[in-house]
């Protein structure tokens, strides 16, 4: 009894199997149907609703044809009476008879015309015949008022239509111009011909469009074009004019064609869609029957047999197996293929995890490996750890010049020489891009930093491209960690952060090495950037005045105007703190835009009083490569209502030494606007003189460290720099003149203007129109005194 117990459970578990198998499938494509179902109904009404919306839309574009031919049917019976001479004659006022003659009650019932109204030239009523409706002479003035229809037809000498509603009655006004039949003559008037569209001429009209439809106002608010409904369609329609012109609506309701249809389809689709749910769990049955159950139940016969029959049934069994006469080697087969694919997912998972730990490009660890190293060393107590991290500078110029295969052929050699040049203890890192990462485990902080200033040095490389040769260096911050600083890995990863960017920010090509005081720098300088861009929203940011003198009589020929940030809380801010900033976050076109604003706004009331003077802006070069920046400096020109001939950039002379295509276009619009160029901090740059010749500025500064030392070295700098620019016929303007000795060795050399405090001190815009009223007052007093007896 338990053997057949036994025997009998296989065949249970197979019942249960097959059941839950079709059960599943039955439940998955009922569920499946249910689904479908609403999606299916909603995608049959949708085709048939498109096919009815184009029908209607065909209907609509007829309506509106057939109403366009009424106007224009209507225009032509008009013009025929406007060509003739004698209406010619009546409404040049040679022939006042032809109204009562030719414009009879019989006229207007022929044409079904209510109104006719003659106008001559000017638009003045002539003469005018109707059929007695007091509504409609009521609102004649207000027809008349159609100027714009009658005008348009005398000067185009064409009959144009126009449609109106007049106490809800729709009319068709047609307006003709009045002129002979032949000849260039100008027309001498118009005709108005108003037409209602009573009741009898909408049937005529509906005969033609074979659908029914009502004339009404245009709804203030706009309305469904369309409504369905389940046996008709109501359709708003806008009349138009000649011109496009919507005077008033049509209602229409179309009748659907095709419910019917659309119903047995539906019922199809049911019928299809209940076929589609029973079918499959009746083929997965059969299919489940015929190639699955009863190989199991193959099996377990055999198992049965084997387990009863002994050795000699297991040799049977298995040479049966063998030649595949039982179907068993399928099975077999298939627990032989689960175990390779399993070994095989084994070794791809082994793959992946090493793909994953290393960078494709260089075969380097990359940062996920980068972190778990750090981790573990961090994790061993008293060991020194040191974290260098490596930015190429430099190197977007090489893919966006010599193209990414010359880049990723870089990178490698970069790879090539960092393993070459770290000790055997030390481990080298991809972390993606252009950076690079090195940890060094057990070593000295100096050794480190002899290391990082080593590899410094040799990681310089040089690509020739078409126009220069580009220089891509390698700035490196250093970081530690061990002994009584144990900070976590992300911490570590911030502070060489911080100190590789300070590197960069220093010079580039070269490394610094983390210290407290560099995170505060840092965070000084974001906050510095952010109260920037919170300035520049508020603007905060001003233009001060510096006045530029002649150096022959000192008479103020131009005022520069320089930026100035007072911010609440932290009171005056140094440009020589907030430029830098803003070059570094972006932010120095907005600058200078709001600096140029500012100055030109207080500079234009100033212009009027002196007429001579001009202004002088700091623009940076950055600004200059600002696709849309010129375009804005140019629009504050405009506003300020200053002449472009009376404003000056001045560009620094290291700004200029770079050259390429998108900084001499800029130049090149700004000597077009008529904005004049002045060359600052001239000397101490690294421009050709042949580049100088050819942007050919207007003038050009002498840097402040000649001036200074204008008595030795320095002024005979100063005096080659002024016989250059006499020879080049430029202006010259010495900057930081603090003393009345400095203004006369200068003047002596023959330099056109001076700046600086002996001048006049940087000051507020409402300062510097009483400085300029004083200056001049003292100025003539002492070229008067000057002057010979």
């Amino acid at each position: 009894m338990p053997r057949a117990a036994a025997a009998s459970r296989p065949d249970k578990r197979l019942r249960s199997i097959r059941f839950q198998i079709v059960a599943a499938v039955a439940g998955t494509t009922i569920i499946a149907g249910l689904l479908l179902l609403p999606f299916a109904q909603r995608l049959i009404d949708r085709s048939f609703q498109a096919f009815e919306v184009a029908r209607a839309e065909v209907e609509a574009e007829r309506m509106q044809t057939i109403l366009a031919g009424v106007g224009e049917s209507f225009g032509r019976t008009a013009l025929d009476y406007s060509r003739w001479d004698e209406t010619v004659e009546f409404v040049a006022g040679r022939n006042p008879g032809w109204l009562d003659e030719q414009l009879t009650p019989d006229v207007l019932a022929n044409f079904h015309a209510n109104l006719i109204v003659m106008v001559d030239r000017t638009l003045k009523p002539v003469g005018m015949r109707h059929d007695g409706d007091r509504a409609l002479l009521d609102r004649l003035p207000a027809l008349l008022r159609e100027r714009q229809l009658c005008e348009l037809a005398r000067d185009t000498r064409e009959p144009l239509y126009r449609f109106a509603l007049v106490d809800a009655r729709p009319f068709v006004l047609v307006c003709t111009p009045v002129m002979p039949q032949e000849g260039n003559e100008p027309a001498v008037g118009a005709m108005l011909w108003v037409a209602e569209l009573d009741a009898r001429r909408r049937a005529e009209l509906m005969r033609l469009t074979q659908f029914p439809f009502e004339l009404g106002p245009v709804p203030e608010r706009p309305v469904l074009a369309m409504a369905f409904g389940e046996d008709a369609i109501d359709m708003r329609q806008p009349v138009r004019d000649w011109d496009g012109h919507v005077a008033m609506q049509a209602q229409v309701r179309l009748q659907r064609l095709l419910g019917p249809q659309r119903k047995l389809v539906s019922r199809v689709a049911l019928l299809l869609l209940g076929v589609a749910v029973l079918l499959p769990p009746l083929i997965v049955l059969v299919l489940l029957e015929a190639l699955v159950v009863r190989r199991i139940q193959r099996v377990s016969h055999w198992v049965r047999a084997t387990r009863v029959g002994g050795p000699v049934v297991v040799e049977s069994q298995l040479r049966r197996i063998a030649d595949g006469r039982a179907g068993f080697a399928e099975l077999q087969k298939l627990a032989h293929d689960v175990a390779a694919l399993a070994e095989h997912l084994d070794a791809l998972r082994a793959g992946w995890q090493a793909a994953a730990m290393s960078d494709s490009l260089t075969g380097l660890g990359n940062r996920a490996r980068l972190m778990l190293d750090l981790d573990d060393l961090l994790d061993m107590p008293r060991t020194q750890v040191a974290l260098l991290l490596l930015d190429l500078d430099g190197f977007k110029a090489i893919n966006d010049t010599l193209g990414h295969p010359v880049g990723d052929a870089l990178l490698k050699e970069v790879a090539e020489k960092l393993v070459a040049l770290l000790p055997e203890s030390a481990r080298a890192y991809r972390l993606g891009g252009d950076e690079f990462a090195a940890v060094i485990a057990g070593a000295e902080r100096e050794a480190v930093d002899a290391l990082a200033e080593r590899l410094a040095r040799q990681l310089r490389f040089v690509r020739h491209a078409p126009e220069a040769p580009l220089v891509v260096t390698a700035s490196i911050g250093t970081a530690y960690a061990g002994g009584e600083e144990a900070p976590a890995v992300s911490e570590l990863l911030t502070r060489a952060d911080v100190a590789m960017y300070e590197a960069k920010r220093v010079g580039r090509g070269g490394f610094r090495r983390y210290s407290p005081s560099l995170r505060a720098e840092q965070r000084e300088r974001t906050e510095v950037v952010n109260a920037l861009r919170v300035a520049l929203e508020h603007g905060r940011l001003k233009a001060w005045f510096q006045p530029i003198a002649t150096a022959a009589d000192g008479r103020i020929q131009a005022v520069e105007a320089l930026a100035r940030w007072h911010e609440p809380g932290w009171g005056w801010v140094s440009p020589a703190r907030f430029i830098p900033a803003a070059e570094r976050a972006g932010l120095i076109a907005e600058v200078d835009l709001a600096v140029i604003a500012d100055a030109l706004e207080a500079f234009a009331p100033l212009r009027a009083l002196h007429p001579a003077l001009r202004l002088h802006v700091n623009v940076s070069a950055r600004s200059l490569a600002d696709p849309g920046f010129l375009d804005r400096l140019f629009a504050s020109v405009r506003r300020s209502a200053v002449p472009a001939d009376a404003v000056a950039v001045e560009l620094t002379e290291t700004d200029l030494s770079v050259s390429h295509e998108q900084l001499e276009d800029a130049l090149g619009r700004l000597r077009a606007f008529g904005i004049h160029l002045i060359i600052d901090d001239f000397g101490v740059g690294a421009s050709s003189l042949g580049r100088l010749a050819a942007i050919h500025p207007e003038a050009i500064k002498i840097d402040g460290s000649f001036v200074r030392d204008v008595h030795g070295d320095g002024g005979r700098i100063c005096r080659a720099i002024v016989e250059l620019a006499r020879e080049l016929g430029l202006a010259t303007v010495a900057e930081y003149v603090e003393r009345e000795d400095q203004a006369v060795a200068l003047a002596a050399m023959g330099c056109t203007a001076l700046q600086g405090y002996g001048v006049g001190q940087p000051m507020p815009a409402e300062a510097l129109a009483p400085w300029l009223a004083q200056h001049e007052d003292r100025s003539g007093a002492a070229r008067a005194e000057r002057a010979p007896a």
